[in-house]
């Protein structure tokens, strides 16, 4: 039984050629999406008391539900989320709205109708965080960054070495 050594030259992303890079790209470009991408925002959701039940993104739908009272997702959100943040801005503004509507007796607003406003705002606002966070991950620069944080090897030609 004769023993064959090969030798193999492999390369860093970053030794690559401007094409070969490009190859790479092309071949993995689907690398931060071949997952459940979405769990971490859908987990950050549920933290809060939303429920996403689905979403596409292509025909930009959302669908969700309130686990808990409204008025204690949007305290949470202003707790916990940052000042910066919609999710914030939007509960901030849902709580004024909750508060100015007890003072005006002729409002013919109901605490309904601003709860169903607050969850349809919060979920676009957690598609709107589904949509950046897939158009990252799907970019060259989120592409390049798993490649580089995962210390990928190539060919010449920038085919992924195996």
């Amino acid at each position: 039984m004769e023993i064959v050594t090969r030798q193999y030259k492999v390369y860093e992303f970053k030794e690559l050629s401007e094409d070969a890079q490009e190859k790479a790209i092309e071949e993995l470009y689907d690398i931060n999406a071949d997952y459940d991408w979405w769990d971490c925002t859908e987990e950050d959701a549920k933290i809060i008391g939303l429920d996403i039940t689905e979403f596409d993104l292509n025909r930009n739908t959302i669908k969700g539900k309130f686990l808990i009272d409204a008025k204690d997702i949007a305290d949470d959100i202003v707790e916990s989320h940052g000042k910066l943040c919609k999710t914030h801005q939007i509960a901030k503004r849902y709580l004024e709205q909750i508060a100015l509507l007890g003072e005006d007796e002729n409002s013919e607003l109901t605490p309904e109708d601003l709860d169903e406003e607050f969850e349809f705002e919060l979920l676009a606002e957690y598609l709107s965080i589904l949509r950046d966070e897939y158009e990252y991950i799907t970019s060259r620069e989120g592409i390049v960054e798993t490649i580089e944080n995962n210390e990928y090897r190539f060919t010449s030609d920038g085919s992924l070495f195996r």
